[in-house]
Formats: C-alpha cells, sequence, structure tokens
C-alpha cells in the first residue's frame, strides 16, 4: 500500500488542549515540504501508511496505542487503528503538536519504534522553530532598516540645511558683470563637501571667492560655511582680494581646532568701469583665461593656503577682461577625476584647457565642463568641484 502523508497545520492550538502552544505560529511553504519529508520517511521505516506532524494538539507525554478505536483522543478517526503519537517540546518546554504514526489495524509498537518517532520529533521541532527564528529575525531587520532610513534621512536632511550655507543665497549676476557658477559634492562624501564660493555685486565692483577646505564630510562642510560667513561679513566694507586673504587667514588661525586644516582658495575683484580683474591665490589652481576661442591659465603666483602660517603674505595680479573674454575659476576635484573610466591616468589642466577653449562661454559652460569630466572619469567624480565663470556684462 503507498504511503499517505497527513498533515495537520494549525495556526492556533485547540482551546480544549490545556498543554498546547499559545500562539504557536504555521510553517510556510518551506518548512511544510521539510516536515513532510519526516513524515514520509517516518512511514518507510515504521511501515505504517499515515505518519507527520500535527501542530497544537498534544499531551506532554507519548501516547503509544495497540488499538486506538475506543480511545477518548482517537476513536473519532476512522483510519486509526494503531496509534503512535510523540509530543513536539520546543527549547522553552512548550509543546508545539506531537509526531504520530497510524496504522490501520492493530499492531505493538515496539522500544525502536517509539525512539524512531522521539528521533523525527526532535527534528520536526527543529524545523519549526528555525522558521519561527527566521520569521522573527526577518521582522527584527525590517525594524533596524526602518531606523537607519530614518537616521539616514535625518543626516541627509541635516547635511542639506548644513550645504545650503555653502552657496550664495543671493543672485550671482549683476550690473558689473555676468557670473555662472556650478556645484557638485563629491561622489564619496554623498552630500558634504569642503569647496565653495561667493559673489556680491555692489560697491562699484564684482567680488567673488572661491575655496576649498581640506577634508570632507561634516568637519570640511562646517568650516567652509564659517569661512563663507566670515568673507559675507569683511564683505560690508570691501577690501582689496589681497587684503581679504590676509584677513581670512588671521581668521582660521584664531578659530581652527585642528593644527593640520588648511584652504586653498582664489579671491577676484573685477571694475567693470576700467575692465580689470584682480586676483590673490593662495594655493588655489589657477584660473583660467577665455578669449578669442582660446584658453590659457593665468600667470598668478599662488602664496600659501590659508590657515598654515601667520606670516604668510600673497601677490596680486591685475590683468584686462574685455569684452568676449571670460576667466574661469575651479577646485582641483575637476582636474583629478580619470583621464579614462578605470585609468589610473587623472584628468588633468591640459585636458580642461582644450574642453573650455572648444566651449561656448555662456551659463551651460560650467556644468558643460562637469558633464564632460565625469563622462571621461566614468561615472561622477569622487572629489567636491565649484566652479566659476565671470565674464563682462
Amino acid at each position: 500500500m503507498p504511503a499517505r502523508i497527513v498533515m495537520s497545520l494549525r495556526p492556533e492550538p485547540l482551546d480544549s488542549d490545556p498543554g498546547a502552544v499559545a500562539g504557536a505560529a504555521t510553517p510556510d511553504a518551506t518548512a511544510a515540504a521539510a516536515l513532510d519529508r519526516l513524515g514520509r520517511l517516518a512511514c518507510r521505516v515504521l511501515r505504517v501508511p499515515v505518519a507527520g506532524v500535527v501542530l497544537g494538539e498534544a499531551g506532554r507525554e507519548p501516547l503509544i496505542l495497540e488499538d486506538a478505536r475506543d480511545h477518548p483522543r482517537v476513536r473519532d478517526d476512522e483510519a486509526a487503528v494503531a496509534y503512535a503519537g510523540v509530543p513536539l517540546i520546543a527549547s522553552d518546554g512548550r509543546v508545539l503538536g506531537s509526531f504520530r504514526a497510524v496504522d490501520h489495524r492493530p499492531r505493538s509498537w515496539s522500544a525502536a519504534d517509539v525512539a524512531t518517532l522521539t528521533e523525527l520529533a526532535g527534528a520536526a521541532v527543529t524545523l519549526v522553530e528555525l522558521r519561527r527564528d527566521r520569521g522573527r529575525l526577518a521582522a527584527r531587520l525590517a525594524e533596524y532598516e526602518a531606523v537607519a532610513r530614518d537616521a539616514q534621512q535625518e543626516r541627509i536632511d541635516a547635511g542639506e540645511r548644513l550645504q545650503r550655507g555653502l552657496l550664495p543665497s543671493r543672485p550671482t549676476t549683476g550690473g558689473h558683470g555676468q557670473v555662472f557658477t556650478f556645484y557638485r559634492p563629491g561622489a564619496r562624501t554623498m552630500l558634504l563637501g569642503g569647496d565653495f564660493f561667493d559673489v556680491v555685486d555692489g560697491d562699484g565692483a564684482l567680488h567673488f571667492i572661491i575655496a576649498d577646505v581640506a577634508g570632507h564630510g561634516p568637519e570640511a562642510a562646517a568650516s567652509a560655511v564659517a569661512l563663507r560667513a566670515a568673507w559675507v561679513a569683511l564683505q560690508q566694507h570691501p577690501v582689496t582680494p589681497l587684503i581679504m586673504l590676509r584677513h581670512l587667514n588671521a581668521i582660521i588661525l584664531r578659530e581652527a581646532r585642528d593644527d593640520t586644516m588648511f584652504i586653498t582658495a582664489l579671491a577676484g575683484s573685477y571694475d567693470s568701469t576700467a575692465r580689470t580683474l584682480e586676483l590673490a591665490s593662495a594655493g588655489h589652481p589657477l584660473p583660467m583665461l577665455l578669449a578669442g576661442g582660446a584658453t590659457r591659465e593665468l600667470a598668478l603666483v599662488p602664496g600659501p593656503p590659508l590657515g598654515l602660517f601667520a606670516d604668510s603674505d600673497w601677490e596680486r595680479c591685475e590683468i584686462e577682461l574685455s569684452a568676449g573674454s571670460a576667466m574661469l575659476a575651479y577646485t582641483d576635484g575637476l582636474v583629478e577625476g580619470r583621464a579614462a573610466p578605470e585609468a589610473v591616468e587623472r584628468l588633468g589642466t591640459e585636458r580642461i584647457l582644450g574642453m573650455a577653449s572648444r566651449a561656448a562661454v555662456d551659463g551651460d559652460l560650467p556644468r558643460a565642463l562637469y558633464d564632460v569630466a565625469a563622462a571621461a572619469n566614468g561615472g561622477p567624480l569622487e572629489d567636491d568641484v565649484a566652479i566659476i565663470v565671470l565674464r563682462p556684462a
């Protein structure tokens, strides 16, 4: 006679069974299949037509009956003549159900038969508890993931608020010239960087600064926000770019909490009446002059970065910025991208010069330069990037 497996999987125990487990969970399809295999194994080993697991209805002791037809717990099952069942006892002592074997005729159950059922019952308990624990773990992981998502969103929100402090809230164009800007935090910082810029149009000139705080993340961003705030405050009584760098250096040296922090900066002032551009650089990448379809680096001698020495000084450079020309300033993240995906070679200044020479000097130039550099890099640039393009009105 072929084996027939009967499994009764109840999500809740019978109220009439005081030994049943309150809230016993129903195994999922994977666990049910594994328990079904245990039932088939019991049928083969014990040579019975029916064997399997029943959850939620069992006493705490084995029930072994040669003829169960008159037993109150089995007599309602017409197919059960001989009956052997051992309880499924969980690791915490609760009874989950029973592992049963049924024969259609009276038979004696040997001690080996009962031992086999006991071993199979232990395996069934392990399966049930593993699936139960897996479900609890999945629920707990889902809770942790929700908390992590909330924390990440809070970090992003805080980062966005801090990041807004790096960018000017005022328009960057005015009557003394046109200014086009671009800012993108590096891919490795994801949100916060130490690059910033600002532009003020007033007092007969267009004043600007572009800077890069050494480092990444919240500390660098906070230092950048503080430095930009100091620059804005100093603009209440505009000074030359050279004097501006001296003031900022003194502020950084007085306020810095990290002796290793330094900042590269390029300060400039454009006089639209005289069409002259005055610049001073504290260790910053050289700005570029775009004129007549050609691009060249300006002959500007950069002094030391800000925040290193109290007696630092810098040189000023003055050039004519005539109609049709433009000045391009950037932070080094633009040129430090890879020349090709997975390449060791960096993009470098020469390639940026060529890219700028071929591009039109308009509002799209800063973004176009970044996009070309990112395409060569094979994705977003790792370092922060700030770009300013200034041209006469």
